[in-house]
């Protein structure tokens, strides 16, 4: 059984590899960071040298575990010679190279992670719907602007989705390693799960342990990540972002997002979100209506969008921060479509609402 579970894991991982090198290597070739990506150049100096917080500004240096695996990638040599768009005086190709190659990878074992949690999600869907889950991934707006960019969003987003598997799975333990690694990865990690889980506490009060839980560790990681920035290895740079008044400052100045560029990038970039948008009014209009779970998720959209205006004097960035989401949208949106659209081997006339009684009610019933 457990052979089967992972033969079945690496079947889908490796689909997804032959279905999106090329778009590794569209980034790769003609990418380049001047353009929508300049955040590589607060990352460089962070590649060449991780863990040492004075390579870089605030809050980049505090990324570190995709620098590791970046300068790791880089050491060990992995790298294809080839005539690319970027050619910056003074940066080495090979280390951009081993960014990209790092960020698409976990890209891969990111639509892994969500295809299995779709598979949870929506048990009785074969497994048509779990590729599904897995490949809007790779449509989420940012996958290609944001994630194969040579930055630290590739990383990001396979915590989310090891999260959200290991919310689906009810394992605190997985949450809790999440948690633990977002402290040195991204400090949105833990306001994600945090809100998240805030809001399956008030709507789903049954499961009050499993959700105040992982609401605390949330918490304790978001304040060992604030120690870490201000106390433990303090640098330079968005001091602001931690200060209370700053944030109640730049929240008073929100009607600054009142541009048609900012409604571009904050709003029609989050194009899974509005799919599932639309497929939760479709399920609301047909007596069917979308689990908790896609409830706190846009509970959790608004409070990332309040930090976003809180924290980022540039406010079109907010787009950005909301894309941390993919994977879960990408998960519900699929297993809604699941629970709406009749399975390939059955007709319409045949889908019925599971009995509240049987497993895939309760499961329902709970997400």
């Amino acid at each position: 059984m457990i052979g089967a579970g992972v033969a079945k894991h690496a079947a889908r991982a490796v689909f997804f590899a032959l279905s999106s090198y090329g778009l590794f290597y569209f980034a790769y070739k003609y990418f380049t960071p001047d353009y929508g990506g300049t955040d590589f150049y607060h990352y460089y100096n962070i590649y060449l040298h991780p863990w040492d917080f004075h390579a870089g500004e605030a809050p980049f240096v505090y990324r570190q575990l995709n620098a590791t695996l970046v300068n790791a990638v880089w050491k060990l040599g992995l790298y294809r010679p080839e005539h690319i768009s970027f050619s910056a005086p003074g940066y080495d190709p090979s280390l951009f190279f081993a960014a990209v190659l790092v960020n698409w990878v976990a890209l891969v074992a990111c639509a892994t992670t969500v295809a299995a949690a779709t598979a949870e999600l929506a048990r009785e869907s074969g497994e048509s719907w779990p590729l599904v889950g897995g490949g809007l991934v790779f449509f989420g707006f940012f996958a290609q602007q944001g994630v194969l960019a040579g930055l630290s969003e590739g990383v990001s987003w396979l915590l989310i989705a090891v999260g959200i598997l290991g919310w689906t799975k009810r394992s605190f333990a997985v949450l809790a390693l999440v948690l633990g690694l977002s402290i040195v990865q991204r400090e949105t990690i833990p306001i994600v799960f945090g809100a998240f889980s805030a809001a399956m506490l008030l709507m789903r009060p049954g499961e009050r342990r499993f959700h105040l839980a992982v609401l605390a560790a949330s918490l304790a990681a978001f304040a060992l990540y604030v120690a870490l920035r201000l106390k433990w290895a303090p640098a330079s740079g968005y001091a602001e972002q931690l200060e209370p008044g700053s944030f109640i400052r730049l929240l008073g100045k929100w009607r600054r997002l009142a541009s048609a560029d900012n409604l571009f990038q904050i709003v029609f970039t989050q194009n899974l979100l509005i799919g599932l948008g639309l497929v939760s009014g479709w399920a609301r209009l047909v007596g069917k209506p979308l689990g908790a779970s896609t409830a706190a998720l846009f509970a959790t959209v608004l409070a990332l969008a309040v930090v976003g205006v809180g924290t980022l004097i540039q406010s079109h960035n907010i787009g950005r921060i909301l894309a941390v989401l993919t994977p879960i949208e990408a998960a519900l949106l699929a297993s809604g479509l699941a629970a709406l659209l009749p399975h390939p081997s059955r007709p319409f006339h045949a889908i019925r609402p599971p009995a509240m009684g049987s497993e895939g009610g309760e499961r329902a019933a709970r997400t």
